[in-house]
């Protein structure tokens, strides 16, 4: 059975896993998901990762599409990125564990 992007679902369910499985990656999805968005230094401070782990995450994170960038300068400032149905996935089920609703796909 085909799902999203016409993957089964057993190759959509390993990608979702290849994803959350690291748990700081986990860590550094949630920390994302509730203050939007942040640089490498605060999420290394607030999240109790070190610097080069969150730097590394986030740099699997980005080359699957989970997370985008902005610059300012040297700065990078990384988001979730709603524009992919992974990302999209993962949101509703945070909002589902949290109680809260917003299926709205953005």
């Amino acid at each position: 059975m085909k799902g999203k992007r016409g993957l089964s679902q057993l190759d959509y369910l390993g990608n979702l896993e290849e994803v959350l499985a690291p748990a700081p990656r986990l860590k550094i999805i949630v920390f994302l998901f509730l203050k939007e968005e942040a640089n490498i230094m605060r999420i290394s401070r607030e999240t109790g990762l070190s610097y080069m782990a969150v730097s590394r995450h986030l740099n699997a994170l980005l080359s699957r599409g989970i997370v985008g960038e902005k610059r300012f300068g040297r700065i990078r400032v990384f988001y979730l990125n709603y524009n992919n149905p992974l990302t999209v996935e993962i949101r509703n089920f945070l909002l589902s564990l949290s109680g809260r609703s917003g299926k709205t796909g953005t």
